[in-house]
């Protein structure tokens, strides 16, 4: 009782190469039993990354500059992560879910080049160095095993499905029968069933150029030309800016309808908010939100305003570049907490419009008595 059994964490616990790594893929809650455990995070092939210039995301991201670079280097993965993610993040949120506002959708001008770029390989990846680390030698052998099991099939499935109309179209090459082909049944249904698949795809096609929505283009603006679309609900009215009942978001945070009030939403096509006609536009039962988003960004503009914030020769935040207008915000909110709160409020990033235009309702009665 009470004798040291030595050194036992020793025979337990071994350290060795990549083990951290290892730890870290467990941890993620990667399969060990399989050689999806050395899956690499979605990225973007260098055709995509050489376009994504330090003005682009200071487009996507607010205040990216000021990020540190580690953490910037890091921007990419999380933006190809959503992008690969989309489709599942669409079908389990709702369609109003604010990630779908923001401006990684919203703003971002190489989004129709990315949603079909994201690349996930397993251990090493075909378009850069990247490389997954941390992995145990049976995995990277049952990874082998796994592409041999693939080609094998492949290989099944091409004896199966392209060797006999090879071998068919060979004989018929080589056997003439008084000079002209025979042809056969078979021949005929294909002829009948390419013939049928163009007339589809010609029709569709022409079905669709009816059916878009056509477009229009704002005024030039130092933010530059982007064409916003108009949709047609069937009415009898003129074509509106925006999807047939579309909602008007709700319970965002000031900053997200900031950059749609006045950039609008480039991946959908529908023009800054401060341009959409309430009567036209915006369904009845969303016309309040619409007023209180459009008093609180008025107050927000107007406090900038008398800061002085603009450049000179710029009255509005609408003729700003994107992170122009971040730095006018971030001043311009502050001043407006300032007034709105004695004391700052904890987390004051997710305050809603409708929040701070209660606020501001009270503020302004109270210093009108």
């Amino acid at each position: 009782m009470g004798q040291s059994l030595g050194r036992l964490k020793d025979r337990y616990i071994h350290f060795g190469e990549g083990v951290d790594q290892l730890c870290g893929r467990m941890t993620a809650g990667l399969p060990f039993d399989s050689d999806r455990f050395g899956v690499l995070p979605p990225h973007f092939p260098s055709l995509i990354t050489s376009q994504m210039t330090v003005q682009y995301w200071d487009e996507v991201v607010s205040g990216f500059s000021n990020y540190p670079r580690g953490i910037q280097s890091a921007f990419p993965f999380l933006l190809a992560s959503i992008i690969f993610h989309e489709d599942y993040l669409r079908k389990n949120l709702c369609e109003n879910h604010p990630i779908f506002k923001s401006r990684a959708f919203s703003s971002n001008l190489l989004l129709h080049l990315q949603r079909d770029a994201p690349i996930l390989s397993i251990g090493t990846s075909p378009v850069c160095s990247l490389k997954a680390t941390g992995i145990p030698l049976h995995l990277a052998v049952a990874q082998q095993v796994r592409h041999l099991k693939e080609e094998v099939a492949n290989l099944r499935t091409s004896m199966e499905t392209t060797l006999p109309s090879t071998i068919v179209r060979e004989m018929r090459q080589h056997f003439v029968v008084n000079g002209v082909a025979p042809i056969s049944l078979h021949d005929l249904d294909s002829r009948i069933s390419e013939l049928e698949t163009r007339m589809t795809a010609r029709f569709s096609s022409a079905l669709l150029d009816i059916q878009i929505p056509r477009t229009t283009t704002e005024p030039t603006t130092t933010n530059g030309q982007h064409n916003w679309q108009t949709w047609s609900w069937n009415d009898g009215q003129i074509c509106h800016n925006v999807l047939k009942d579309w909602e008007f978001p709700a319970r965002a945070n000031a900053k997200l309808l900031w950059n749609l009030w006045f950039f609008g939403d480039k991946d959908v096509g529908i023009r800054p908010y401060r341009l959409l006609n309430k009567q036209y536009d915006i369904l009845p039962q969303h016309q309040m939100r619409y007023t209180r988003v459009r008093i609180v960004m008025e107050h927000l503009e107007q406090l900038a305003k008398e800061a002085q914030l603009f450049p000179s020769g710029l009255t509005s935040v609408s003729m700003l570049e994107i992170p122009a207008a971040d730095e006018v915000f971030d001043t311009s909110f502050a001043m407006m907490l300032s007034k709105l709160y004695t004391r700052a409020p904890k987390r004051a990033e997710d305050l809603s419009c409708g929040t701070l235009y209660n606020r501001l309702c009270q503020y302004r009665k109270k210093n009108t008595i």
